[in-house]
């Protein structure tokens, strides 16, 4: 098993990242740190943990990227596996050991799939693949493509798309395109390595775990602080096109890909999609200017309406409430509680919470309150299915 971990300015946590992984109870492992130019600390304590553990190799380089990184470990790699550690993550002590037997228990796995605990200031929250443990091939891993992205509820992966929640024999991943891919998408550069991945591998092999601890550093005080172009949603689109009509029929993922892309949009780039030309607050179907609106919910997406609602005045903003209102990473957000949400009037309560299944359960909750559920609405997958893709995407 060859464990690689691409590593740019995280000293604060590589300490604990790089103890997870020396001391895994499965042991046969070489462990590669590819230091991608950081001006802290980090390449030196890489340098430390080589020089008392002969199982790690170091490759200093100048600053290339995340994608670079990966690529050079896995030049270097050569286990019969590889494995993708990010640098401030950490692993739980038995994670590989529950890997390699379950490998065991088939003649041949040419991927491996499980889940990941993300890990924020006070709280974890379990990401699971949403579809079932087991063994997949042949027709059922066909099955399965068409449910890779979105599996069933806007939006869910069906299959998670980060490279931390995978291993993966190394001759397939030398055999995918991947070590050619474009380097150029920065983001969801995880989900066109798994297509790369999906693309060559025979068998798929979906485990129920959750042992990797995924930090979500780019919060502060609930706020995502990730910056994503027009152009970064432009080559991710380019490069997921390329790959599936590389290798399948397109028409097995043009739907859940055009919710991928949907989903994306609105969390990075809602302002510049918006137009008054839908008639509407899109994608809240029916809701006009200038409706007496409460937002339910103050996640990421939530933010995101705030903030558009009160630059544009498209519609006046009545309330905006949250159950977690009060917590800490909520209280620099003008959001109440909606404990009193059946008083205040209003012609429209949107959910805006970017999963079907969780905006289903706010919907049922608001009813036993008596609200009209000709009020409350939520983000209708099918609407995002028959609205066009904006045109920015297809720009060179």
């Amino acid at each position: 098993m060859s464990v690689i971990v691409a590593i740019y300015n995280t000293a604060g946590y590589l300490g604990e990242c790089l103890d997870s992984i020396i001391h895994q109870t499965y042991t046969d492992l070489e462990i590669i740190l590819v230091d991608d130019g950081s001006t802290d600390e980090s390449g030196n304590i890489c340098d430390y943990y080589a020089a008392k553990d002969s199982r790690i190799t170091v490759i200093h380089q100048i600053n290339k990227g995340m994608v670079a990184a990966r690529k050079a470990g896995l030049r270097a790699a050569n286990g019969e596996y590889i494995s993708f550690i990010d640098s401030d993550d950490f692993i739980e002590k038995d994670m590989y050991e529950k890997v390699i037997t379950a490998i065991g228990d088939y003649e041949e796995v040419d991927c491996v799939v499980f889940g990941l605990q993300e890990v924020y200031t006070d709280y974890i929250v379990s990401k699971r693949n949403n579809i079932a443990s087991g063994y997949y091939k042949e027709e059922q891993l066909h099955t399965m493509y068409s449910g890779i992205f979105c599996n069933g509820s806007f939006f869910e992966w069906g299959i998670l798309p980060n490279w931390v929640t995978k291993v993966v024999r190394r001759e397939v991943l030398l055999k995918s395109q991947y070590l050619n891919s474009e380097e150029r998408v920065v983001y969801g550069e995880d989900a066109v390595g798994t297509l790369h991945v999906l693309s060559q591998a025979g068998n798929l092999l979906v485990l129920d775990i959750c042992p990797y601890h995924y930090r979500q550093n780019n919060y502060i005080n609930g706020l995502d602080t990730i910056s994503v172009s027009q152009s970064d949603i432009r080559y991710l689109y380019a490069a997921v096109t390329a790959i599936i009509k590389a290798h399948w029929d397109y028409e097995l993922f043009a739907k859940q890909v055009k919710l991928y892309l949907w989903f994306v949009i609105l969390l990075r780039q809602y302002e510049k999609t918006m137009s008054e030309d839908y008639g509407y607050l899109f994608p809240f179907r029916g809701v006009k200017k200038a409706s007496n609106v409460i937002l339910y919910g103050a996640g990421q997406f939530g933010i995101t309406m705030y903030k558009y609602i009160v630059k544009t005045g498209f519609c006046k903003l009545v309330s905006w409430v949250d159950k977690n209102a009060g917590q800490r990473d909520k209280r620099q957000l003008p959001v109440i509680r909606p404990d009193n949400l059946n008083q205040i009037e209003c012609d429209y309560i949107l959910i805006t919470i970017l999963n079907e299944e969780i905006a289903r359960e706010i919907y049922d909750s608001l009813i036993e309150k008596q609200i009209d559920g000709n009020k409350i609405i939520w983000i209708d997958k099918q609407l995002l299915l028959q609205e066009d893709l904006p045109k920015w995407l297809e720009e060179n």
